[in-house]
């Protein structure tokens, strides 16, 4: 089950890659905490604290901001500080 599940979830990681911006493909890394957290809560009976879902809540809201950025804008900080390097001087 655990090899099953981490061939589907690479296939599915690099069948994104092909198609998305990696800043938009990365974002599965901090989603995949909170639903392991739900389904600890919902299958497993764990419970929740107040301070446990407010975090769970700015992360959403980071990964929301990341996804509905402008495309322009993603494409800016990807590539922020990077430009051709100065000309040598012998």
């Amino acid at each position: 089950l655990a090899a099953f599940g981490s061939v589907l979830g690479f296939s599915a990681y690099l069948y994104l890659l092909r198609r998305h911006p990696p800043s938009l493909v990365a974002t599965y890394a901090f989603v995949n905490p909170i639903v392991a957290m739900l389904l600890g809560t919902l299958v497993g009976g764990e419970s929740l604290s107040p301070r446990t879902l407010a975090a769970a809540a700015v992360v959403l809201a980071a990964v929301l901001l990341i996804t509905t950025a402008p495309a322009a804008a993603r494409r800016e900080g990807a590539t922020a500080g990077v430009g051709p390097l100065p000309a040598r001087r012998p």
